[in-house]
């Protein structure tokens, strides 16, 4: 599967491929300090092979895979991290 991961200990936004446990970094991007306890507004994009994370509409990170062509969404956070989610939505592309 894929991930996108905000990591506010290290600053840094990652997307993920894992394969039978292991784990592929496809893209990384170092962020602002300043996104550490702000209320984020991030989308992530898919379309193809092409995954393209924004935060408030601006583009922040792409990564190019192909290995998966469908699949299920999901949420993770990490034991201790503090997190609100809300509208989600999942829309296929025409």
């Amino acid at each position: 599967g894929y991930l996108f991961i905000y990591n506010s200990r290290t600053n840094y936004i990652r997307f993920w491929k894992i394969v039978d446990g292991r784990w592929i970094r496809l893209a990384q991007s170092k962020v602002s300090e300043e996104w550490e306890n702000q209320e984020l507004d991030i989308k992530i994009d898919v379309n193809g092979d092409t995954f393209t994370a924004y935060k408030d509409g601006e583009a922040i990170l792409q990564a190019t895979d192909g290995a998966y062509a469908d699949g299920q969404i999901g949420i993770r956070n990490k034991p201790s991290s503090k997190s609100c989610v809300g509208n989600i939505s999942v829309e296929n592309h025409p």
